[in-house]
């Protein structure tokens, strides 16, 4: 049986919360906004993940100098990192959906979101079984966890800030040639305190630093109270590798999500569902009327096929988008930088390819 403790359980319950508000604040779990970033159309997400990234880079190398938390690199996986990426980003466009934005989806009560996560699911199931075959094949092929830092034999902390300076310049570039341009609001800002601080979470949306930076810090307690990365898409693993041992069938990849360094995700999985509903009903306007259309039979089949490879690709890449993009990328993991072009390549390409296809999808 799988269960967390107390600690895990408030640990992984609070930072769900938070990233699950924060999601659904930015907007990242909107499929128009998923897409439009392939389409290179809305600059939102990679400005919400760019502040992110540089925010982990400066929170990880103060915290690290300090002694509060120690840098962790995963095996770097060149093809299967690159591959699985690119399958990643493939999969995410065609679902306008991905592992983690599912649960996002979920609080937001869209009907896609059942769907993404069937698909999820079904494709974790699916590579788990096949681990063999895999682990057998180049994609199997680890090398040692590479870092920048180790590679140029310097301190993390002197590597990681001029990191975080060449990030955020590249953000600061987006802000240059698409400006973030905040919603009109109808309702002016209160005076009281209290009263600003109601009408700011009653915001359908805030700005992507906002949530970028708050999002960012979360590495602190994840890595501090955790030792771990911050891993949204673990639990669909753990979920397949309980299905599987019903079915009789175990793996070595199934094994590895069945050990208590996982079980905290469960909560972290089911605060992020919960912190997306509470910020949907809270935000004035509200959804319901925008996501209360049913999907066709293309869209269902499309948001399934596409977690199915979101997936797949995250364990040929030992990590989905949260984990390396989030936490890999702000420990200046090679592995990690080699998905993350894997999910930009990968998504754009498909994006190319399926963009005036889009409104069937």
């Amino acid at each position: 049986m799988m269960y967390a403790n107390v600690e895990d359980t408030m640990t992984g319950g609070t930072m769900g919360f938070a990233y699950g508000f924060l999601m659904q604040k930015s907007g990242s779990y909107r499929t128009s906004k998923i897409r439009q970033q392939f389409e290179l159309k809305d600059f939102t997400l990679f400005k919400t993940f760019g502040t992110s990234i540089a925010t982990g880079c400066v929170a990880m190398a103060v915290t690290s100098s300090l002694g509060y938390t120690s840098i962790r690199i995963k095996p770097t996986y060149v093809w299967g990192n690159l591959l699985g990426g690119a399958m990643v980003g493939a999969g995410t466009y065609l679902a306008g959906s991905s592992l983690e934005a599912a649960l996002g989806q979920l609080g937001a009560l869209q009907k896609r979101a059942g769907f993404a996560i069937a698909g999820g699911l079904t494709g974790a199931l699916t590579y788990g079984m096949l681990d063999r075959t895999f682990r057998g094949s180049f994609l199997g092929e680890s090398g040692k966890g590479l870092a920048l830092h180790t590679l140029m034999d310097l301190p993390f902390a002197y590597v990681a800030i001029p990191f975080a300076g060449l990030v955020a310049g590249v953000v600061y570039m987006m802000e240059q040639v698409t400006p973030h341009r905040e919603p009109v609001e109808t309702v002016k800002e209160p005076e009281g305190m209290m009263d600003k601080v109601v009408w700011h979470l009653q915001k359908p949306s805030w700005n992507p630093y906002t949530c970028g930076v708050l999002i960012g810090l979360l590495q602190i307690p994840t890595a501090m109270y955790q030792g771990n990365a911050f891993g949204i898409a673990s639990p669909y693993f753990s979920t397949a590798a309980c299905i599987a041992g019903l079915l009789g069938v175990r793996t070595l990849f199934f094994e590895l999500y069945k050990t208590p360094s996982v079980y905290w995700t469960f909560p972290l999985d089911s605060g992020t569902i919960v912190g997306s509903c509470v910020s949907a009903k809270v935000s004035t306007p509200k959804e319901s009327k925008r996501t209360s259309t049913g999907l066709t039979t293309t869209q269902k089949v499309c948001t399934f096929t596409g977690c199915f490879l979101t997936a797949v690709g995250s364990a040929m890449a030992v990590g989905s988008p949260s984990v390396h993009g989030l936490s890999g990328v702000s420990q200046l993991s090679v592995g990690s930088m080699l998905s993350l072009l894997g999910v930009l390549s990968g998504g754009i390409v498909t994006a190319q390819l399926l963009y005036d296809k889009r409104f069937e999808i």
